[in-house]
């Protein structure tokens, strides 16, 4: 369906319907094709001036329909009365049918009104769109049936989405029997089976229980898109409960539902499947997974290359039971843009175990010897991990020169502009890294001649680094070497562009010379974004150096 003006009748959606679900449809009809082909029917942009009733909004006290919240498209006559529904094949009517909210709704229809709408001064019918808000009030409870844990079974399923959602479908049994598969974004894909102690079902029946997520079964359907679509079926006793989450917190799903969902997940271990741990690898080996093969190799590389995986142990039992570590492929549903090669990978996401058996493994060799080309990438990737361990210790190996390049081939966002600048600037802290160490790296590589005043061939220094960093002591060491926050960088913005939560960082750039009202432009004001970030401190400061006319 078309987008609606659900933004201006947002405020409007008040009205809560009240309508006896009973009440007939009067004259609100199915449009007639002819009516919908009309060559002089307005698409109207119906506004708060045009509406003369207040929006109504569906309020359920448990999950009902398949969707909650629900757009109509309708035409308005002449007198500004609606007229007709728009039948899209047949959807409209069989959406309005499934609750009898909705079916008192196109009842009531009939008593809305709009001023009449004009084309070429002259009342005309019209085409409006109205997006009908739905939400849930929980007011139910329905007893949980007592039976053994035992006899407990749940199914739980978590879809894609237009992100990196990792999609798997698991059943765990009272037993603690699990039958997991996983599908995408998952680090072990297909069909696994393997147990968890039943003490630890037993106990979740009872969480399950103490929250009456038994009560709160139903269809949490927002009408969104781009989202994971999760779903639970829990059966005791002999009887099933099915719940759905899409966006169930938008439409007053209890928060208890979606924690006992997380609840499920742990007891089960599905993190062990999503990012390889130990756990997973000694049940691969009980089944006889064939490590030494390309599918081996894929699986290693794919754990490297995954930024949520902590278990460096995993993935050097893997090298230990022969997963090839070259050759391995990252997949087209990666975790993030995968390194493709496995020391490369290890570098960045500085897996300190991992580097040495690697090394050990042929990982910068090419036809037997050592290949410089290799080298100078694990050093670029090394400097771009942020430990200045791994910069130092690839910095000793000696290729065919003694040292890596300090240099490397940089260029702009759109690949036009090349130029050789320093490895420094390949400095980026990747989000959650409380151990970075991007100010020792610096100042190592200055020692070793890198200029930290260059500038990258995208427009940005060193200090925009830091900056985006949210690292200060960086920050201000390179102010003290010279580096100027009030220079333009990529995006003709100073250095205070960068600065997106910390008002501490902010105040130093300032202190420093970059000055705020320089990013004041016309579609884009610094003021609002340092109001709605609550930073007093540079709102003080911009209102005492406010420029004449501001």
């Amino acid at each position: 369906m078309r987008g609606s003006w659900r933004g201006s009748w947002g405020a409007l959606a008040l009205a809560v319907l009240t309508i006896a679900a009973g009440a007939a449809r009067a004259d609100v009809r199915d449009c007639q094709q002819g009516e919908i082909d009309a060559p002089h029917l307005l698409d109207a942009d119906a506004d708060d001036d045009h509406a003369l009733f207040v929006a109504p909004q569906i309020v359920y006290n448990r999950p009902e329909a398949k969707e909650l919240g629900l757009e109509l498209d309708f035409i308005v006559d002449e007198t500004g009365r609606p007229l007709c529904l728009f039948p899209y094949n047949g959807y409209m009517r069989t959406a309005l049918d499934e609750t009898p909210e909705r079916r008192a709704l196109v009842a009531a229809m009939n008593s809305w009104r709009f001023k009449p709408f004009l084309g070429k001064g002259k009342p005309v019918r019209a085409r409006v769109s109205i997006y009908i808000h739905e939400k849930v009030e929980f007011r139910y409870h329905e007893d949980m049936p007592v039976a053994p844990p035992s006899t407990a079974v749940i199914l739980l399923s978590r879809g894609e989405c237009m992100g990196r959602c990792p999609a798997y479908t698991f059943t765990l049994h009272g037993d603690g029997s699990v039958e997991y598969v996983g599908s995408t974004y998952t680090a072990v894909r297909g069909k696994h089976v393997y147990s968890v102690p039943s003490g630890d079902v037993a106990a979740l029946i009872e969480r399950v229980k103490a929250k009456d997520v038994w009560s709160m079964a139903g269809n949490w359907v927002w009408s969104a898109t781009d989202g994971a679509y999760y779903s639970m079926d829990i059966t005791l006793g002999g009887q099933t409960r099915h719940f759905a989450d899409y966006f169930g917190d938008h439409i007053g799903m209890p928060q208890a539902l979606s924690e006992a969902m997380d609840d499920v997940d742990r007891t089960s271990r599905v993190e062990d499947w999503i990012h390889l741990s130990s756990f997973a690898i000694s049940h691969l080996e009980a089944e006889g997974f064939a490590f030494r093969s390309q599918a081996g190799a894929d699986l290693l590389l794919q754990a490297v290359n995954d930024d949520e995986n902590r278990d460096d142990a995993a993935m050097l039992r893997l090298i230990e039971l022969g997963a090839p570590v070259v050759g391995g492929r990252p997949g087209k549903d990666e975790f993030h843009d995968a390194h493709d090669g496995l020391l490369d990978a290890a570098l960045f996401y500085h897996r300190a175990p991992l580097i040495d058996p690697l090394i050990a493994k042929g990982a910068l060799m090419t036809g037997g010897r050592l290949d410089q080309a290799k080298i100078d990438l694990a050093f670029r990737n090394a400097v771009s991990g942020g430990r200045l361990a791994l910069v130092q210790h690839i910095w000793a190996i000696a290729g065919s020169r003694p040292h890596p390049l300090l240099t490397y081939t940089d260029s702009d966002d759109d690949g036009k502009h090349k130029r050789r600048s320093p490895v420094v600037l390949l400095l980026r802290r990747q989000d959650g890294d409380d151990h970075w160490e991007g100010l020792a790296i610096a100042q190592w590589l200055a020692a070793h001649g890198n200029d930290l005043k260059a500038v990258g061939a995208n427009g940005d220094n060193l200090l925009d680094i830091a900056v985006s960093a949210d690292d200060i002591p960086m920050a201000k060491f390179l102010i003290a070497q010279g580096l100027d926050p009030s220079r333009p960088g990529q995006y003709s913005e100073n250095a205070l562009g960068g600065v997106e939560e910390d008002e501490n960082m902010a105040m130093v750039l300032i202190d420093a010379g970059a000055n705020p009202w320089a990013l004041e432009t016309k579609t884009y004001s610094f003021v609002d974004f340092a109001k709605s970030k609550g930073w007093t401190r540079v709102l003080a400061w911009m209102e005492a150096h406010k420029p004449t006319g501001k």
